[in-house]
């Protein structure tokens, strides 16, 4: 049995071109003026935020479960943070002090680069985004957002680890 392709350029024969290059990827990149190399730190951008937000998310659901107690509706409580924007969920989690001051600047800064971009000005360019023209100012943006991963990684994991594992106590996972 063979191995699943692993990427499009899987897909296209095993040559080592993504087939959307030259019809999608490609004349989109070049119509916001951006170089290859842009283009990855961007798509690396738009990613970090996604896990930043689910991390977010889940942060602040379960800081309200918890503060609920026994009351709490979790799915409603899950339903109303979805609805939050994502700088309405990092205000929720700052002020209730469920994250630092230094994390929230930290996720604020991936979010705002990721706002200059999805909502980019052709007219400004790249200039508008200097961490995406500068490979040293997306790695001090990159710093950023891996401790901002880091920290809510590591209260998720410190909230794992202070819930009992059913498994381990004879139960059904």
């Amino acid at each position: 049995m063979s191995e699943p392709p692993s990427s499009l350029s899987a897909l296209a024969g095993g040559f080592n071109v993504d087939p959307l290059e030259g019809v999608l990827w490609g004349p989109l990149r070049e119509s916001f003026g951006l170089t290859t190399e842009q283009w990855k730190r961007l798509t690396e951008v738009v990613t970090l935020h996604m896990a930043l937000d689910r991390f977010l998310f889940l942060r602040v659901t379960l800081g309200l479960t918890m503060a609920a107690g026994d009351r709490a509706n979790v799915p409603r409580i899950t339903g109303r943070v979805n609805k939050m924007r994502f700088g309405a969920r990092l205000d929720l989690a700052q002020d209730a002090g469920w994250i630092s001051e230094e994390l929230a600047e930290d996720i604020a800064a991936v979010n705002g680069l990721r706002n200059r971009l999805l909502h980019f000005d052709i007219k400004r360019g790249v200039d508008e985004a200097p961490e995406l023209a500068s490979p040293e100012a997306f790695g001090e943006l990159t710093k950023r957002g891996v401790r901002a991963w880091s920290g809510l990684a590591a209260y998720l994991r410190l909230v794992q680890g202070a819930v009992p594992d059913p498994a381990a106590q004879g139960g059904t996972v």
